[in-house]
């Protein structure tokens, strides 16, 4: 189904005693494609996106139902528990911006394919955890594998698909987080009633493989920047270490040692955003933020919004 749009403006142009000359002016119209309008390549992308949206935020959120009966099993502490969700969370917020620049230099696609098999490879190892600290790292992992799938599935979505249905694909692939979202703590909870918690951690595996071999054997080429440059060694390293004392503080609250290392977590980001505005080129282009007051609000919203997410995930706890 196609859908037109058009409007007309009505400008006067001459104006005489008693009457007005008027000139009807019919703007450009602006045409919505089919999806079956799109190419091969497109139609490729597109499941392939489309399923990574889905299986990434279901592998996050059907753990949560699970931690009580991973304590149990482990005889694990509370502090441990939080840090379940808290070590995929964190990995993935510390590395998203190193493998966005990274996927800008050597390929989008390819690091996308890597994410994905990190993400299978990790899992089983979640999977197969004996005690706090192999479970932990895993999912330590299995963030990493996330960062990589999180960097670089809309900016093959921008690489592939014009304007005119990029805004299009992009709600779609939002919409399909959301579903992941969602649909997680119920899947999760049908999972370890059956199987036991640890077949949670198995509950993506389909969908990443399926996604490997579409993104393999589907999606012919790659992208990267027009201008490859340098890494960033120095950002990346500020902006991974800030993230990680933020962390670790926020899991020690409220203990006193907590604020400070909050403290020096938020001036490590403050010294990344200085450093990012002298750099040539900066592991993310944080001048958006004070030119650009759509980005800038879209951010903060997105920030409360997961943040709100995160904190229901602790009610589990």
């Amino acid at each position: 189904m196609v859908l037109i749009s058009s409007t007309s403006s009505v400008r006067t142009i001459a104006r005489r005693p008693r009457r007005c000359i008027l000139v009807l002016e019919k703007k450009s119209t602006q045409v919505m494609l089919p999806i079956n309008s799109y190419t091969s390549l497109q139609k490729s992308v597109l499941v392939m996106v489309l399923l990574n949206a889905l299986s990434v935020p279901i592998m996050l959120s059907s753990v949560n139902v699970a931690l009580p009966h991973i304590a149990a099993d482990l005889e694990l502490s509370a502090l441990s528990v939080s840090w379940i969700p808290t070590a995929f969370l964190m990995a993935s917020a510390m590395f998203i911006l190193v493998f966005g620049r990274l996927a800008d230099m050597f390929g989008r696609k390819k690091i996308f394919l890597i994410g994905a098999v990190s993400v299978v490879f990790a899992s089983l190892l979640a999977a197969a955890a004996t005690g706090a600290v192999s479970l932990l790292g895993a999912r330590f992992l299995q963030g990493v594998g996330a960062a990589m799938l999180y960097a670089t599935q809309m900016a093959i979505v921008s690489s592939v698909f014009p304007i005119a249905t990029r805004g299009r694909v992009i709600g779609l692939v939002i919409s399909f987080i959301y579903i992941g979202l969602a649909s997680g703590p119920l899947l999760g909870g049908i999972i370890v009633d059956q199987f036991g918690w640890r077949m949670n951690f198995l509950l993506q595996i389909p969908l990443a493989i399926l996604v490997f071999f579409i993104g393999v054997y589907k999606v012919e080429g790659d992208w990267a920047a027009d201008e490859r440059g340098s890494f960033d060694f120095t950002g990346a390293l500020i902006y991974c270490m800030a993230i990680f004392i933020v962390c670790i503080g926020v899991s020690f609250l409220p203990s006193p040692s907590s604020y400070l290392l909050i403290a020096a977590g938020l001036i490590g980001i403050g010294v990344f955003f200085q450093q990012a505005r002298s750099s040539k080129h900066p592991l993310m282009d944080v001048k958006l933020f004070f030119t650009n007051r759509t980005f800038t609000y879209s951010c903060l919203a997105s920030l409360i919004m997961y943040s709100a997410t995160f904190m229901l995930s602790l009610i589990h706890i």
